[in-house]
C-alpha cells in the first residue's frame, strides 16, 4: 500500500502494491536458509523477506517531492516463508538533484527473541544500512543490513550480524 500525504492533506491517491515472497533464498539442510543460523546464536547472519510492504509518503518540506520529505514503510517478515516478526522504517530526503535523491533514517526488525536496530544515509542504489544495537538476544549486536529488492515493495534483507 501507498499513501501520499501532502502538507496534511490526505491525497486521494491510494495504490495497493503486493510484494510476493516466494522462495528467494535457496535452503540448506533442514529447511533453514543457505549462509543462515537460528537467530539465536551471536555471530549470525539471518535472511528475511517481506510478504508485503506499506509505504507512506508524507510532503514535508516545500509542496511537491523535494527536501524534508518523509517516507514511512512497514511490513511483514518471514523466513522461509513463514511470519517471524516485522519491519517499520522512516527516511527523510536530504537531498534532491536529478542524480541524488540521498535520505537519511533507520528502522527496526522486531523478530521472537528482540529487536535489531539500524540507520543509514541512502544514495539509490547504495542498499547497506549500519545495525546499530538491539533489544533482548541482540542487545549487544553491530553488523550491517544489505537490502535487495526486484523492483516490487517489499525485498530480502540480510543481517550480517557480530557481537
Amino acid at each position: 500500500m501507498i499513501s501520499v500525504i501532502a502538507r496534511g492533506t490526505a491525497v486521494a491517491l491510494a495504490l495497493s502494491m503486493t510484494a510476493l515472497a516466494g522462495p528467494a533464498f535457496a535452503t540448506g539442510a533442514g529447511g533453514a536458509p543457505a549462509g543462515s543460523t537460528p537467530h539465536k546464536s551471536c555471530d549470525q547472519t539471518i535472511t528475511l523477506t517481506t510478504d508485503e510492504a506499506k509505504f507512506t509518503l508524507v510532503d514535508l518540506g516545500a509542496p511537491g517531492e523535494g527536501i524534508g520529505d518523509l517516507t514511512v514503510i512497514t511490513a511483514n517478515l518471514l523466513s522461509n516463508e513463514r511470519p517471524v516478526g516485522t519491519f517499520a522504517a522512516t527516511f527523510t530526503k536530504v537531498m534532491q538533484e536529478p542524480s541524488d535523491k540521498t535520505t537519511v533514517g533507520g528502522g527496526v526488525f522486531e523478530l521472537e527473541d528482540g529487536q535489531v536496530s539500524f540507520a543509514s544515509k541512502q544514495t539509490f542504489p547504495n542498499n547497506v544500512m549500519a545495525i546499530t544495537g538491539g533489544t533482548g538476544k541482540y542487545s549487544k549486536v553491530r553488523g550491517e543490513v544489505n537490502y535487495t529488492s526486484d523492483g516490487t515493495p517489499g525485498g530480502q534483507y540480510v543481517l550480517h550480524i557480530t557481537c
